[in-house]
């Protein structure tokens, strides 16, 4: 299992990739950027979807470790996003 799954959701992944693509300069990214960061943290369903990533992502770090997937490789970078881990 790749923690990278878990990481772009829990840290605001931002498609820099696409926007390159698309001709965006690296001001407009960086307005694109501010822009998303202002607007979730003034959004009325900010904590809704704070609450909503921290179940889903515990949920599914649950399955994975019952199934035996949770490796001690990823377990750290795990932790530091600051997901809870089963104890093993």
């Amino acid at each position: 299992m790749r923690a990278l799954a878990f990481e772009k959701p829990l840290t605001g992944f931002f498609p820099a990739e696409a926007y390159r693509d698309m001709g965006f300069s690296v001001a407009e990214m960086d307005e694109v950027r501010r822009y998303r960061r202002e607007t979730a943290a003034s959004n009325d369903f900010a904590p809704f979807r704070k609450y909503f990533r921290k179940d889903m992502h515990g949920s599914m770090v649950q399955n994975l470790a019952r199934i035996g997937l949770l490796s001690d490789r990823v377990r750290p970078r795990l932790e530091r996003l600051g997901i809870s881990l089963p104890e093993r």
